[in-house]
């Protein structure tokens, strides 16, 4: 016998002695992927290729604690529970089935009451510095809130 799924409510209520207006969060979901460009066709290559993905890994881990240091916000505009309410990240490094080669799908959840942007080349740079590597591939993609679950979905896949 099948059970009925658990249903959650949330129940709020409007302050009727706030006087100032309530301002609606804005919601910014950024998906990047991160291509070291770095081939494991080879034998000596494949034998380096977990220590490889964990230094991945944990180079990303970095960047995303150190989120401020590689996001622009407008002048004036400090890096606080105040103005971002809310920071999440999810993020799968995976090798490439053809040419074999790391890379990572990355997406950060940002919950804000200003504009914020990604600094596509302090991320870059980080990488490359790290990495000691001329060049690194990064796209990035500004997602709707409601695609968010998808990609999701992919990332859980790819585990």
């Amino acid at each position: 016998m099948t059970s009925k799924p658990e249903i959650k409510i949330t129940s709020r209520r409007q302050n009727l002695r706030r006087t100032e207006q309530n301002k609606k969060p804005i919601h910014s979901n950024f998906l990047i992927t991160l291509n070291l460009n770095q081939q494991y066709h080879k034998e000596e290559h494949v034998k380096n290729l977990d220590g490889d993905m964990e230094i991945f890994d944990h180079l990303i881990n970095n960047m995303l604690q150190d989120i401020e240091h590689y996001i622009n916000l407008p002048p004036g505009v400090p890096f606080n529970d105040d103005i971002i309410k809310d920071v999440s990240a999810d993020f799968v490094t995976e090798v490439g089935s053809i040419k074999k080669q790391i890379h990572a799908h990355i997406m950060i959840k940002f919950k804000h009451f200003t504009r914020i942007q990604l600094n596509f080349s302090k991320i870059r740079d980080y990488f490359k510095r790290e990495l000691r590597l001329k060049n690194v591939y990064m796209q990035s993609k500004l997602l709707r809130p409601s695609a968010s679950e998808n990609i999701l979905d992919y990332l859980d896949k790819m585990t």
